[in-house]
């Protein structure tokens, strides 16, 4: 299933880079759910007409929250309307609307975006969750969580709006609960925390694919079936400059919320290999990614 969170850009990119890397025999039946937050309903292409796609629904949805909250209003309509059985041969991808070129990518330590079908192959194959962005190759998905709970902004400018000149202004209403660092947010808004103290995965770039019945299995939980529908609610607050910090803090919790939680074993193994060898970045976006010295490792070009 593919779910999309649309605004206003034209969505004809998506025939080819994305319903061309679904193959009749990676999948038998593609749905996709467009949420329209824009009002942009009339410019959206005819997918039905494609072969692959079985089912398109077009759900209008208020302009808030970034691509997060369609994607937290998805998840909380799946859960309340699947059961396991329905979920067990599914996968979700979860994609913005901006076309996935190079342009576009503006990450960070991140490489480029991974292609649909990739992403289909490695959430089918085993049930991970899978980020749509590829780090560089010294840089870690993984998180030292503690670092990774200091983060915090104060303010921020989309860098669509950058480009056509506008600044990133502090305003009152960004950070409206004065939420401290990200860790703070967890705790006051959701009552919730990582499930690993040592480390987290995070996935930036709002573009991220998850086994169906990982919802499912995380709804019967007694923390996380509240977590849902507390980030949706959460994500509907409005600012004047229509950004919100939440947006930020839930970007960054995704991955350690979807992902199947490490082993101890694993813990231990990620932890050896960087322990002493690698540093984590701090004072940035990705504050906490776990990175090997330069000197310990060449990345192809």
């Amino acid at each position: 299933e593919l779910v999309i969170a649309y605004c206003n850009k034209d969505l004809n990119w998506m025939f080819k880079d994305v319903l061309g890397e679904i193959t009749a025999d990676r999948a038998t039946a593609v749905k996709m759910t467009i949420l329209s937050k824009c009002g942009n309903e009339n410019l959206i292409p005819d997918f039905g007409k494609d072969e692959r796609v079985h089912e398109v629904k077009v759900i209008s949805l208020p302009n808030v929250g970034g691509c997060d909250f369609p994607f937290a209003y998805f998840m909380n309509r799946y859960i309340e309307s699947h059961s396991i059985e329905e979920a067990l041969s599914s996968v979700i991808l979860f994609i913005k609307d901006t076309p996935r070129i190079e342009e576009n990518f503006h990450f960070p330590f991140h490489k480029d975006y991974r292609t649909v079908g990739e992403m289909i192959d490695i959430a089918s194959s085993n049930g991970h969750f899978i980020c749509g962005v590829r780090t560089n190759c010294d840089v870690s998905t993984f998180h030292t969580t503690n670092i990774l709970y200091e983060y915090a902004i104060r303010r921020y400018q989309r860098k669509t709006e950058r480009f056509d000149g506008f600044k990133a202004v502090r305003v009152d209403d960004f950070n409206l609960h004065a939420y401290n660092n990200l860790k703070d947010f967890h705790i006051r808004a959701l009552n919730w925390t990582f499930p690993n103290q040592d480390v987290t995965n995070v996935c930036y770039g709002g573009t991220f694919g998850v086994a169906a019945s990982r919802l499912i299995t995380l709804s019967n939980q007694p923390r996380e079936r509240k977590v849902f529908p507390l980030l949706e609610d959460l994500l509907t607050r409005k600012s004047s400059s229509n950004m919100t910090i939440e947006e930020h803090f839930v970007e960054r919790t995704w991955g350690g919320l979807l992902s199947y939680p490490l082993t101890g074993e694993q813990t231990e193994v990620i932890l050896k290999i960087h322990n002493g060898k690698g540093h984590v970045k701090r004072q940035s976006s990705v504050m906490g990614a776990l990175q090997a010295p330069k000197n310990n490792i060449t990345c192809p070009p």
